[in-house]
């Protein structure tokens, strides 16, 4: 299938005194010929397997008291076929041989055959502590941690940032083997849920009508996650020579040292003596998503009042808080080389250029029938 088959002609008019009309629009190509350039070429096996995941789960759960509750569990998922792009007209790798002597098939161009293949695998196991407490006095909470590891050849038909494709295509997974691009190996989060003690069936003020009306329904909540930082790939620039996804290539990974800096900060995370640009006709060493960014912690919290109309019948106010605290969210830091094939990285490489939403509010109502 050949994307981007196409041939045309164009004439600019003038932009200071324009010149292109009817007339002379035609007239002006006639006898032109339209160059079709090397198409885009996509190919798609017939005999493609269909994706799928196996998920298994063994979960314990026991009362302590009359008013918490205590879950333990483990959930581990197994997939197999997933999808991904890869370079098919890859050339071989000798940076001293033109392009088009080191492609497979040089009559298609180095913009490559991208090839949808469905051998991919990845696994997911997780072990998982939760405790509940519904307390009398109105009071809910929620405690939750998991520890997990996901680990994957490929997280996406087309990955995300320079993960889009394998680094290398003939070898699609085994040097492709690493954590997913979703991975987050700690996560804890806590909510809470308290109901003001006024108003009709409260123990203060337990009246209907006007009073109610003002003080009842009111509920409050909040909900604390902290979690680990994103996972972040090395990048550099086409040192294989595939001329397919330019940043798909990875760093060298030097041994012995350390890529965190010692005191670690958005104005430097990663250390780049820890790093080097592969050399031309090689493709880099470092392993597939194995860095990570700071970790993230976000505290949400919502004000709700429910106005009773009728039986079955209420209109809900709610103010919802994002971000509550203001706190600043980082980013994960950069880890691409830039400067092309220079021994140097960038002046902002590890650095932390951005950072996630700021405190959002919003306001809702709604009515419940």
């Amino acid at each position: 299938m050949a994307r981007n088959l196409a041939g045309r002609l164009r004439f600019n008019s003038n932009t200071q005194t324009p010149n292109l009309n009817w007339d002379n629009s035609l007239a002006s190509i006639a006898g032109g010929i339209a160059n079709v350039t090397t198409p885009y070429t996509f190919a798609n096996p017939y005999d493609r397997r269909t994706p799928y995941t196996i998920q298994y789960m063994l979960n314990v759960q026991r009362t302590l008291g009359q008013s918490s509750t205590v879950e333990v569990g483990y959930l581990g998922s197994q997939s197999r076929h997933l999808d991904y792009l890869s370079n098919q007209n890859q050339g071989i790798l000798n940076a001293a041989l033109p392009v088009a002597q080191r492609l497979p098939y040089p009559e298609w161009g180095a913009s490559g055959i991208q090839y949808l293949s469905a051998d991919g695998t990845g696994n997911y196991n997780a072990f998982s502590a939760k405790l509940t407490q519904r307390f009398r006095g109105n009071l809910d909470t929620l405690l939750a941690y998991t520890w997990s590891k996901s680990l994957d050849t490929t997280s996406n038909i087309r990955g995300t940032g320079n993960d889009f494709s394998p680094q290398d295509a003939r070898c699609p997974n085994t040097c492709e083997k690493g954590p997913s691009d979703f991975n987050v190996p700690k996560r804890f989060s806590a909510s809470v849920l308290y109901t003001l003690p006024f108003g009709k069936g409260q123990r203060f003020l337990n009246h209907g009508g006007v009073v109610n009306q003002v003080v009842g329904g009111w509920k409050l909540s909040a909900i604390v996650v902290l979690q680990s930082g994103g996972v972040v790939n090395t990048s550099a620039w086409d040192s294989g020579g595939t001329l397919f996804i330019t940043n798909a290539t990875r760093l060298n990974c030097n041994a012995g040292v350390d890529p965190l800096l010692p005191n670690h900060n958005q104005n430097g995370w990663f250390n780049s003596a820890a790093f080097s640009n592969p050399l031309a006709g090689t493709f880099g060493n470092c392993g597939r998503n194995i860095l990570r960014g700071p970790w993230r912690g976000t505290q949400d919290a919502s004000v709700a009042k429910f106005f009773p109309i009728r039986e079955k019948v209420n209109l809900e106010f709610r103010m919802e808080m994002f971000n509550a605290a203001n706190h600043v969210i980082l980013n994960n830091p950069g880890a691409g080389w830039g400067g092309g094939s220079g021994p140097a990285p960038i002046a902002t490489f590890g650095f932390i250029t951005g950072a996630g939403p700021m405190r959002q509010i919003q306001f809702a109502l709604k009515l419940n029938f």
